[in-house]
């Protein structure tokens, strides 16, 4: 007889153990039902997320890029107006040769540095912006980027690299454009000067860009050149973007340091 109350709970113990078993095992059974209608919105969001992400880490590297090439040609604009000064030509010559080349589709940086090139070699600025155009035209028939077109032309007029010009399109070589330059000015190829060999290379680039002329107004009704056209459209974009940003931590920066 004392041992019925023992018997007794443990009966009692096995069916709450049983009940709680029970429930324990529906709980687990709707987590899983749950989780299974609930498995679709996560992917969702976890999709949410991953692009908000990227789309963050994009705009932020766009952002500093910008600000980058932004800060970069606001750096050679003082270069401009310091050379301007040491050649006696003035900032605003220097300048306006860069806008007149950059209105020739390049890229604003290569378009300052140029005109800086011309300046400190005494070159004829007002042919910067021609070599632009016809930078244009050679980019077209060889595929190039016209911006890397012209840095290398302007490349080959001041060193008279002869396979530079040859590598853009130009057949005819330094050499021979130091022979006609130097008949038309009654001299000798090793008479020439440094500074005249350069515009003797200037003038047959704008000589032989005669025969190209008008390839780029042509090319631009293929849908194609427009398409690559969208990577300089792209840099214009970065600057325009980003120069009210440096133009504004200048005046921070120069009122920090005052």
């Amino acid at each position: 007889m004392a041992e019925t109350p023992t018997m007794e709970v443990r009966a009692r113990l096995s069916a709450e153990t049983a009940n709680f078993t029970r429930g324990f095992a529906q709980a687990s059974q709707a987590v899983d039902q749950f989780s299974q209608k609930a498995s679709p919105l996560r992917g969702v969001m976890t999709g949410i997320a991953t692009g908000t992400a990227i789309a963050t880490a994009a705009i932020v590297a766009f952002g500093v890029k910008s600000f980058m090439a932004a800060a970069r040609v606001d750096e050679l604009d003082y270069a401009i107006n310091a050379v301007g000064k040491s050649t006696g030509l003035g900032y605003k010559v220097i300048n306006d040769a860069a806008m007149a080349i950059r209105r020739q589709g390049i890229e604003m940086e290569i378009a300052q540095k140029s005109a800086l090139k011309y300046a400190q070699n005494n070159l004829d600025l007002s042919k910067a912006a021609d070599v632009a155009r016809i930078a244009q035209d050679l980019a077209i028939i060889s595929g190039a980027n016209s911006s890397e077109t012209y840095n290398m032309l302007t490349h080959a007029i001041i060193t008279g690299r002869s396979e530079v010009l040859k590598s853009v399109g130009i057949q005819q070589s330094a050499g021979q454009m130091n022979e006609v330059f130097a008949r038309s000015i009654g001299k000798t190829v090793t008479q020439l000067t440094y500074q005249e060999k350069q515009q003797a290379v200037l003038s047959g680039v704008i000589r032989e860009g005669a025969k190209v002329q008008g390839t780029y107004e042509e090319s631009m009704k293929a849908p194609g050149k427009i398409l690559r056209s969208f990577p300089r459209v792209f840099t214009k974009s970065k600057l325009l973007w980003a120069e009210p940003c440096s133009r504004a931590s200048d005046h921070l920066f120069f009122m920090d340091t005052n």
